[in-house]
Protein backbone atom coordinates (compact mmCIF):
# COMPACT_ATOMS: atom_id res chain seq x y z
CA UNK A 1 0.00 0.00 0.00
CA UNK A 2 1.19 3.59 -0.32
CA UNK A 3 -0.66 6.82 -0.36
CA UNK A 4 0.96 10.08 -2.15
CA UNK A 5 -0.39 13.55 -0.74
CA UNK A 6 2.44 15.41 -1.69
CA UNK A 7 1.31 16.06 -5.38
CA UNK A 8 -1.32 17.72 -7.11
CA UNK A 9 -3.38 14.26 -8.02
CA UNK A 10 -3.93 12.70 -4.81
CA UNK A 11 -3.31 8.48 -5.67
CA UNK A 12 -3.52 5.46 -3.67
CA UNK A 13 -1.93 2.30 -4.44
CA UNK A 14 -3.45 -0.99 -3.48
CA UNK A 15 -3.00 -4.34 -4.25
CA UNK A 16 -5.92 -6.46 -5.17
CA UNK A 17 -4.44 -9.92 -3.27
CA UNK A 18 -4.21 -8.20 -0.25
CA UNK A 19 -7.70 -7.78 0.44
CA UNK A 20 -8.57 -11.18 -0.59
CA UNK A 21 -5.34 -12.62 2.02
CA UNK A 22 -6.29 -15.84 4.40
CA UNK A 23 -4.02 -13.52 7.07
CA UNK A 24 -6.37 -11.40 8.20
CA UNK A 25 -3.68 -8.59 9.45
CA UNK A 26 -2.61 -8.49 5.61
CA UNK A 27 -6.24 -7.94 4.93
CA UNK A 28 -7.12 -5.71 7.56
CA UNK A 29 -4.18 -3.25 6.98
CA UNK A 30 -5.80 -3.38 3.44
CA UNK A 31 -9.19 -2.09 4.49
CA UNK A 32 -7.72 -0.09 6.87
CA UNK A 33 -5.43 2.27 5.02
CA UNK A 34 -7.88 1.82 2.32
CA UNK A 35 -10.74 3.43 4.63
CA UNK A 36 -8.46 6.08 6.45
CA UNK A 37 -7.86 7.33 2.38
CA UNK A 38 -11.31 7.95 1.37
CA UNK A 39 -12.28 9.03 5.00
CA UNK A 40 -14.38 6.68 6.01
CA UNK A 41 -16.77 6.22 9.18
CA UNK A 42 -16.48 2.87 9.84
CA UNK A 43 -14.68 2.75 13.18
CA UNK A 44 -11.31 0.02 13.97
CA UNK A 45 -13.82 -2.52 15.39
CA UNK A 46 -16.20 -2.23 11.96
CA UNK A 47 -13.15 -2.41 9.67
CA UNK A 48 -11.86 -5.35 11.54
CA UNK A 49 -15.05 -7.19 11.15
CA UNK A 50 -15.35 -6.38 7.63
CA UNK A 51 -11.46 -7.95 7.48
CA UNK A 52 -12.77 -11.38 9.00
CA UNK A 53 -15.89 -11.27 6.59
CA UNK A 54 -15.66 -13.91 3.88
CA UNK A 55 -15.10 -12.76 0.43
CA UNK A 56 -16.92 -12.97 -2.50
CA UNK A 57 -16.27 -13.45 -6.07
CA UNK A 58 -18.48 -10.73 -8.05
CA UNK A 59 -17.56 -11.61 -11.44
CA UNK A 60 -14.12 -11.97 -14.10
CA UNK A 61 -12.73 -11.06 -17.08
CA UNK A 62 -11.93 -14.10 -18.25
CA UNK A 63 -16.05 -15.06 -18.51
CA UNK A 64 -15.32 -16.83 -15.68
CA UNK A 65 -19.28 -18.10 -13.88
CA UNK A 66 -19.65 -16.13 -10.34
CA UNK A 67 -21.96 -19.19 -9.39
CA UNK A 68 -18.54 -21.99 -10.20
CA UNK A 69 -16.69 -20.04 -7.74
CA UNK A 70 -18.32 -21.26 -4.12
CA UNK A 71 -15.28 -20.68 -1.52
CA UNK A 72 -12.86 -18.08 -0.07
CA UNK A 73 -10.02 -20.32 -0.89
CA UNK A 74 -11.20 -20.84 -4.74
CA UNK A 75 -10.94 -16.81 -4.87
CA UNK A 76 -7.19 -16.62 -2.87
CA UNK A 77 -6.52 -19.16 -5.55
CA UNK A 78 -6.96 -16.75 -8.48
CA UNK A 79 -3.76 -15.36 -7.89
CA UNK A 80 -0.39 -15.72 -7.24
CA UNK A 81 -0.64 -18.51 -10.01
CA UNK A 82 2.52 -17.81 -11.14
CA UNK A 83 5.08 -18.45 -7.99
CA UNK A 84 3.14 -22.23 -7.86
CA UNK A 85 4.77 -22.22 -11.96
CA UNK A 86 7.68 -21.33 -10.73
CA UNK A 87 7.99 -23.60 -7.62
CA UNK A 88 12.00 -23.71 -6.47
CA UNK A 89 13.31 -23.00 -9.70
CA UNK A 90 15.32 -20.08 -9.39
CA UNK A 91 16.66 -20.08 -13.78
CA UNK A 92 13.08 -19.34 -14.35
CA UNK A 93 12.11 -17.39 -11.27
CA UNK A 94 15.33 -15.13 -12.22
CA UNK A 95 14.24 -14.81 -16.02
CA UNK A 96 10.36 -13.93 -15.25
CA UNK A 97 11.69 -11.21 -12.81
CA UNK A 98 14.32 -9.83 -15.31
CA UNK A 99 11.87 -9.53 -18.26
CA UNK A 100 9.13 -8.19 -16.06
CA UNK A 101 11.13 -5.73 -13.53
CA UNK A 102 9.70 -2.68 -15.09
CA UNK A 103 6.14 -3.74 -15.07
CA UNK A 104 7.05 -5.07 -11.62
CA UNK A 105 8.27 -1.87 -10.69
CA UNK A 106 5.45 0.12 -11.58
CA UNK A 107 2.84 -1.86 -9.80
CA UNK A 108 4.69 -2.09 -7.03
CA UNK A 109 6.35 -5.42 -6.46
CA UNK A 110 9.58 -4.84 -7.22
CA UNK A 111 11.73 -4.45 -5.53
CA UNK A 112 9.52 -7.17 -2.99
CA UNK A 113 7.17 -4.87 -0.76
CA UNK A 114 7.19 -5.53 2.59
CA UNK A 115 3.91 -7.07 4.18
CA UNK A 116 2.33 -6.39 7.41
CA UNK A 117 3.40 -9.22 9.82
CA UNK A 118 0.52 -9.88 12.76
CA UNK A 119 1.48 -7.79 15.08
CA UNK A 120 0.36 -4.89 12.55
CA UNK A 121 -1.82 -2.04 14.68
CA UNK A 122 -2.98 1.43 13.31
CA UNK A 123 -2.00 4.57 13.56
CA UNK A 124 -3.74 4.66 16.96
CA UNK A 125 -2.62 1.43 18.45
CA UNK A 126 -6.15 -0.58 17.43
CA UNK A 127 -5.08 -4.24 16.27
CA UNK A 128 -7.46 -6.51 14.53
CA UNK A 129 -8.18 -9.19 17.02
CA UNK A 130 -11.94 -9.69 16.78
CA UNK A 131 -13.21 -13.16 16.17
CA UNK A 132 -16.23 -14.38 13.87
CA UNK A 133 -18.38 -14.88 16.78
CA UNK A 134 -17.53 -10.87 18.00
CA UNK A 135 -18.16 -9.98 14.69
CA UNK A 136 -21.54 -11.65 14.02
CA UNK A 137 -21.57 -10.21 10.72
CA UNK A 138 -24.14 -7.30 11.08
CA UNK A 139 -22.19 -4.96 10.04
CA UNK A 140 -24.27 -2.19 8.06
CA UNK A 141 -23.75 -1.93 4.72
CA UNK A 142 -20.32 0.26 4.43
CA UNK A 143 -21.14 1.47 0.62
CA UNK A 144 -24.12 2.96 0.36
CA UNK A 145 -24.44 4.07 -3.78
CA UNK A 146 -28.33 5.53 -3.11
CA UNK A 147 -28.21 9.23 -4.53
CA UNK A 148 -30.38 11.98 -3.14
CA UNK A 149 -32.77 13.27 -5.62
Amino acid sequence: LDSESDSKYSYFVLHSEDLVSDKIHIKFKAIYELAKWVKSNLNDDELCCLARKGTEFLGSHDGTNVNSIKSDKAITSRYGKWKNIIGNNKDLNDKLHSYGKKGLEIFGYEPMRRLPDESFTTDNGYKCILTDKDCNFNIKNPIDFSFDN
